[in-house]
């Protein structure tokens, strides 16, 4: 990988071991090598695995956590070989700008600070090659998010506190298409009906400072958020404050808020304190980022269903690896079931089936509400088991390590999808191995293949099985809600069923990427115009809404 390509190696093919190679050869070369992982387990992991084996080459390895202080993140970058997630580099690139341009950076919740001090000095080194682990996940699903270094703004005004909370009760009561539009380009609009509507009822006395367009504003945005965020699968409520979860890996976004004021709007739903909404002070792409890198070049399980994009847009190649011993996975056939609760209890029949034989299972689930509905299910099944989600990641490594026990049955999110490694133990591999179970297919089929690579690692037995259901969410998410309603009543066997689910994922595929298209010419538009005004994009940032 000392060439500009993506290696995809099935999962445990050994990609860490294989990115030593590289990694080795610019130690020799005397070059300063970041090694960008999708999170902050997998980066610890990787750097404790590392730094034995780099000591043979007189090459020296640093190690970047969320909660790292300022002068161990100093530490860090003075070594050779520096690991950390891609968001870390970033935050601190941008730091380094604003230190530069002497202004405050303000408050992080990713870099504890001690109490009246402030970092007034650049850390990250100049590197000439970044490795990126999980590549499809950090350069095409998360590669236009901008990473966005904040400070506190001035708190709500009490009337628009007081109208978000309003506006998340009024929003269940308000109907679509009668009495608010989701107008493209615009976003929630509000009919003539439905401000009629509202301009007839009662308001609570607290709005009364509010004008009728603010009213009507907070209210759309209350509306957009009841609509399109969901707790338990956009987002989890921890120690009183919202925190979002990441689709693609399943884990939680730390430091990360919506932008626009839907965060402040799913505060208010939820009970919560509404805290000020951010003031943008830097604002960087990780795609902008990793464009800075005389040599970039990066590795992953999935990367054949992206590499038009990964060719398009990094002037990546994509280089299968061959596998290093022939695959035992066996592709069962799919099951399809006309409803949800169907599908449930064929895939509870089939666990209590594996756990009989002593088979160790993985089920897979988009989200954490989901993994938590399963897991009700099974305890009332009386079947043992555990959840892995982000809820609980502190367990993630322990978890992992038990899931390949014979009879162990764990419930994961995408969590489990992703740079972790489950090892037979005991006499699984005698009893066929590690079986794992899709509950539903993904918004990409990149993630559908992550989770099924759990099994049948180098040449180990095991199995897959995907269950689907005419209610699953791909419909919904790929079509509008009447299109839905008439695919769902005109799918009248299990093959056509399949056939419309998978349509509909690949539907979602091509949204996504034109979704990703539309973004990187905005934000390159944003760049020309702001150089053009003379100023610095970075730290004159355009931030976008979700």
């Amino acid at each position: 990988m000392m060439e500009p390509v993506i290696a995809e190696m099935a999962t445990g093919e050994g990609k860490t071991a294989a990115s030593l190679l590289t990694i080795a050869q610019a130690a020799i070369l005397g070059q300063r090598v970041f090694v960008a992982t999708a999170n902050d387990y997998l980066a610890r992991r990787d750097a404790d695995f590392a730094a034995p084996v780099l000591q043979n080459f007189q090459g020296t390895v640093g190690c970047l956590q969320a909660n790292s202080s300022y002068e161990q993140r100093r530490a860090a970058y003075q070594a050779q070989v520096i690991y950390g997630t891609i968001k870390e580099f970033v935050f601190d690139h941008l730091r380094d700008r604003l230190a530069v341009a002497d202004i405050p950076a303000g408050p992080s919740r990713s870099v504890p600070t001690t109490a009246g001090s402030e970092r007034r000095s650049r850390i990250q080194p100049a590197a000439e090659r970044l490795l990126i682990d999980e590549a499809d996940s950090i350069l095409i699903d998360e590669a236009v998010t901008p990473c966005l270094l904040s400070g506190p703004a001035r708190p709500y005004d009490s009337p628009i506190v007081s109208c978000l909370a309003w506006g998340s009760a009024v929003a269940r009561q308000l109907s679509e298409g009668t009495d608010y539009a989701n107008v493209p380009g615009q976003g929630i609009v509000m009919t003539p009906e439905g401000r009629a509507k509202i301009g007839q009822s009662s308001l609570p006395p607290e709005l009364e400072g509010l004008t009728l367009g603010d009213l009507f504003h907070w209210l759309e945005l209350a509306i957009h958020a009841h609509r399109r965020f969901h707790r338990g699968v956009d987002y989890v409520v921890r120690n009183n404050e919202v925190v979002i979860v990441d689709e693609s890996t399943g884990r939680v976004a730390e430091g990360r808020q919506w932008s626009a004021g839907i965060h402040q709007a799913i505060e208010a739903r939820e009970g919560l304190s509404v805290t000020p909404a951010n003031e943008a002070r830097a604002l960087l792409t990780i795609q902008e980022y990793v464009r800075r890198f005389r040599f970039l070049s990066g590795m992953t399980g999935t990367a054949t269903e992206v590499r038009r994009e990964f060719q398009a847009v990094f002037g990546l190649r994509v280089l299968p690896i061959p596998l290093h011993r022939p695959s035992l996975r066996e592709h069962l056939p799919e099951i399809v079931r006309m409803t949800r609760e169907e599908k449930l209890e064929a895939m509870l029949t089939e666990v209590q089936t594996m756990h009989s034989r002593g088979r160790p299972v993985l089920i897979g689930t988009r989200t954490i509400r989901a993994s938590q509905e399963l897991s009700t299910r099974m305890t009332d099944a009386g079947l043992p088991h555990v959840v892995l989600n982000a809820l609980n990641p502190e367990l993630e490594s322990s978890i992992i390590a038990e899931a390949g026990m014979p009879g162990r049955i764990t419930v994961a999110t995408n969590m489990a999808g992703r740079g972790t490694d489950i090892r037979l133990q005991g006499d699984a591999a005698a009893r066929g191995g590690l079986h794992v179970i899709s509950s539903e297919l993904h918004s990409a089929a990149r993630i559908d293949r992550q989770l099924m690579g759990r099994c049948g690692r180098q040449g180990d037995p095991g199995s897959v099985r995907q269950f689907l259901s005419l209610d699953d969410d791909n419909l919904d998410e790929a079509w509008k809600p009447e299109q839905a309603a008439r695919i769902r009543k005109n799918c009248r066997t299990h093959i056509t069923i399949a056939r419309q689910l998978r349509l509909a994922q690949r539907r979602l595929e091509h949204q996504a990427a034109e979704r990703r298209s539309r973004l990187c010419l905005h934000q390159q538009q944003c760049t020309d115009l702001l150089r053009t005004l003379g100023l610095d994009p970075i730290l004159n940032p355009v931030a976008e809404s979700s």
